[in-house]
């Protein structure tokens, strides 16, 4: 027991040494920040894209919504003219502020069976919609290995069959 009282004694003056030698350093001058070179945070948000577009946060998406009326004529899936001023506006936005982001693009349909045009079901009319979005979108510059195509058909309905018909557009923020 008394040696090892003497070692904590040795050990306290030790101790109070060193906390003497560190109390006569003088502190060393901070070192100079480096300012960070990282990308900016990616913005969650969307400018006016227009009437024809609607955005919303969506769980870790951003999602444009356009009414397929904009984009195509009824039971068809060939983008119309007018359809590309809009899907431009979206492209150069999406270009601009998400660039290596994936993107979703989405036909839905309304419910009523497929009577009178070449097309099996909803199913297929909606993923040849969101195909045809998608592939407009690759020939704008969206690299197509960030593209993904679904269709969900009449899956997703909304109040009336005009919201229903539409296509998605959603950039996933993972």
């Amino acid at each position: 027991l008394d040696g090892e009282m003497q070692e904590r004694r040795r050990l306290e003056q030790e101790n109070t040494g060193l906390k003497k030698d560190l109390a006569a350093k003088p502190e060393p001058a901070p070192e100079p920040t480096k300012v960070a070179e990282a990308a900016p945070p990616a913005p969650t948000t969307m400018p006016d894209l227009g009437p024809d577009v609607q955005v919303e946060q969506r769980d870790n998406m951003i999602v444009l919504t356009i009414s397929s009326d904009v984009l195509f004529d009824s039971g068809e899936s060939s983008l119309k003219t007018t359809a590309k001023k809009t899907l431009d506006k979206v492209v150069a936005e999406i270009k601009k502020q998400y660039p290596n982001k994936q993107i979703r693009v989405a036909g839905f349909t309304d419910q009523d069976p497929i009577k009178s045009s070449n097309y099996k079901s909803n199913y297929h009319l909606g993923f040849d919609r969101a195909y045809n979005v998608a592939k407009y979108l690759e020939t704008k510059g969206i690299d197509k290995n960030m593209l993904e195509r679904l269709s969900f058909g009449p899956e997703q309905l909304k109040k009336t069959k005009k919201a229903s018909r539409r296509v998605e557009i959603a950039i996933v923020n993972d």
